[in-house]
C-alpha cells in the first residue's frame, strides 16, 4: 500500500504536470516541503525493518516462492541441466507465477461473492463489493472508454498501478493489499450506475418502473444481511478469530494483579500481545522501557514486560519456584493441574448429519483457562 500510495501520487503529478508548472517556485517549494514533511514517515517505514525488509517473505522472488521453485525444481533432477537452465529456472517460474497473478487478480468470488478467506479480513459470506455492483462496474469501464470520459482516466491508470503491484506478492488478491482499489472501483460503479439510469430514462415507464424497484429490492435486501452478518453471525463464528473472551481474560488479570508475583500466558493458548497492551491500558511509554523481545520465525514477539510473560510453560520447573504465578493457558494443557476458571466463547449452534439425518446442537468451546501456583 505505502507503494501503491508514492506511485498513485506520481501518476497524479505527471498527469497535472501543466497547472503544476504554471504554479510560481516559492510556492511549489513551500508545496514540496510541506509534501516532504507528510510522507516523511511514510519513507521511514518504507526502509525499515517493518517496510521492504519485513515484506520479503511475501513478495514473488522472496524466500517463501525460492523454497517452492526449488522443491518443483528438485522433480526434475534427474532431467539433463540444461533442460533445468532453459525451461525451469527461477526466472522463468518466477515470471509465470506473476503471469498467473496478474489474471487471477481479478477473483468474482473474492471481490463479490464470498470475499477473503481469512475472516479477520471478511465477514465470510460477502465480497469487497456487492454482487450487483458488478454489472455498473463494467458499464462504467466500457462507457468510460467509449465516451472518452476524461476525468476516468486517472482511475484507469490508478487500478492498473493496483494490479500490477500487488500482482508481485505471493497471494492474489488479498484484502489488506487489495483495498486501494476500492476507490476507482467505486467511481467506475457509480458512473456505471448513472449510465444504465440515463440509459433507462428514455425508455418506457412501464419497463423502467419494475427494473427500478427489483434493483432498489435487491440493493435492500444485501444491505440487510450484510449489517445481520456482521452484528450478529459474525461476531458469533469467528469470535475465536476476534479474541472475544481476550478483553474478560486481562479484566480478571487487571482485578487481581497485586494477588501475583507474576503473570504467564502460556504459547499454546496464543493469546496476543497486543490484546494484552489494549485491554491492561499498558502506557506506551512504559512499555517502550519494558519490552523484551524475541525471535518467532520471521516475527519478534513480545517475551516480557514488567511481570507478565509469554512464553511456553514447563510446569514442572515452573512449579518449582517460590513465586506466586498466575497461568493463562490453553485449556488442552491443563493436565493434572487444578483449574482456577475457563474462559468460553460465545455459544453457537452446530449442525451435523449422521446417515442422512439432520440434528443440531449448540457448543460452547473453552478458549483460556487459569491455573494458580501458591
Amino acid at each position: 500500500a505505502r507503494i501503491i500510495s508514492l506511485l498513485i501520487l506520481i501518476m497524479l503529478v505527471g498527469i497535472n504536470f501543466k497547472v503544476i508548472s504554471k504554479i510560481s517556485r516559492s510556492k511549489l517549494v513551500a508545496i514540496g516541503m510541506f509534501g516532504l514533511v507528510l510522507l516523511l514517515p511514510l519513507l521511514l517505514t518504507l526502509v525499515s525493518h517493518s517496510g521492504l525488509a519485513n515484506q520479503k517473505g511475501v513478495l514473488i522472488f522472496g524466500f517463501i516462492t525460492q523454497s517452492e521453485i526449488l522443491e518443483f525444481r528438485s522433480y526434475f533432477s534427474n532431467l539433463p541441466s540444461l533442460y533445468s537452465k532453459l525451461f525451469i529456472n527461477s526466472w522463468i517460474l518466477i515470471i509465470l507465477q506473476y503471469l498467473r497473478n496478474l489474471f487471477g487478480f481479478f477473483s468474482l468470488d473474492f471481490f463479490f461473492i464470498k470475499g477473503a478467506s481469512h475472516p479477520i479480513n471478511g465477514v465470510g459470506n460477502f465480497g469487497m463489493f456487492y454482487f450487483i455492483e458488478l454489472p455498473f462496474i463494467i458499464t462504467g469501464l466500457v462507457m468510460g472508454i467509449k465516451n472518452r470520459v476524461e476525468y476516468l482516466k486517472p482511475i484507469y491508470l490508478w487500478i492498473i498501478i493496483v494490479v500490477l503491484i500487488s500482482s508481485l506478492t505471493v497471494e492474489v488478491p488479498h484484502a489488506t493489499r487489495s483495498y486501494m482499489i476500492i476507490v476507482p472501483m467505486v467511481i467506475l460503479s457509480a458512473y456505471g450506475c448513472s449510465c444504465i439510469v440515463n440509459y433507462l430514462a428514455q425508455k418506457r415507464k412501464i419497463i423502467v418502473y419494475p427494473i427500478l424497484g427489483v434493483s432498489a429490492a435487491l440493493f435492500l435486501y444485501l444491505i440487510i444481511n450484510f449489517l445481520s452478518s456482521y452484528f450478529i453471525y459474525f461476531p458469533i463464528r469467528y469470535a475465536k478469530t476476534w479474541r472475544e473472551e481476550d478483553s474478560r481474560v486481562i479484566s480478571y488479570v487487571k482485578s487481581n494483579k497485586n494477588d501475583y508475583r507474576k503473570f504467564v500466558f502460556g504459547k499454546n493458548a496464543d493469546f496476543a500481545y497486543t490484546s494484552f497492551l489494549f485491554y491492561m491500558q499498558y502506557p506506551p511509554a512504559q512499555y517502550q522501557k519494558d519490552a523484551i523481545y524475541k525471535k518467532d520465525g520471521l516475527l519478534n514477539t513480545l517475551a516480557r514486560v514488567g511481570n507478565y510473560e509469554f512464553r511456553d510453560i514447563d510446569w514442572k520447573k515452573d512449579f518449582d519456584t517460590k513465586d506466586k504465578t498466575l497461568f493463562i493457558i490453553n485449556p488442552a494443557d491443563l493436565q493434572d493441574k487444578a483449574l482456577l476458571h475457563t474462559f468460553f466463547l460465545p455459544k453457537r449452534p452446530i449442525v451435523n448429519t449422521p446417515n442422512g439425518k439432520i440434528f443440531t446442537y449448540s457448543f460452547s468451546e473453552p478458549i483460556y483457562s487459569l491455573v494458580e501456583k501458591y
